[in-house]
């Protein structure tokens, strides 16, 4: 006879899956949260990354007597200017290309087409 102390296999089997069961929903509430919560965990990242670095600029302009935010803002327009020439020099470049990609297009597509009709 079974004494009371003792679980059976099925009490005992419950418990696991229920545990298992648990660890599984918490597994997938984690992994949904992180994936409904990646961009701003990335842009926060960012903004760590570019204080982080801005940091010892800011220090030393500070050290020569010049307000924080005014050192903070000329960084952050320096900052938007060297995307900006970058933009700038790369746009045209880019627009070339993609022309040029847009009309050698239908040749190419013609000639996969004669090359191998049947390749769907």
């Amino acid at each position: 006879m079974l004494s009371k102390t003792e679980p059976t296999s099925i009490v005992t089997w419950t418990r696991r899956a229920t545990i298992g069961a648990g660890a599984l929903v918490l597994a997938v509430a984690l992994i949904a949260a992180f994936w409904l919560t990646a961009h701003t965990l990335a842009l926060l990242f960012t903004a760590v990354v570019i204080g982080e670095a801005a940091n010892p600029t800011v220090e030393k302009l500070q050290s020569r007597k010049l307000p924080k935010g005014l050192v903070v803002l000329l960084l952050y327009l320096a900052m938007l200017g060297v995307l900006g020439g970058f933009l700038w020099f790369l746009t045209p470049r880019l627009v070339e290309q993609g022309q040029k990609f847009a009309e050698g297009l239908p040749g190419f597509l013609n000639y996969q087409n004669f090359c191998c009709p049947f390749s769907e």
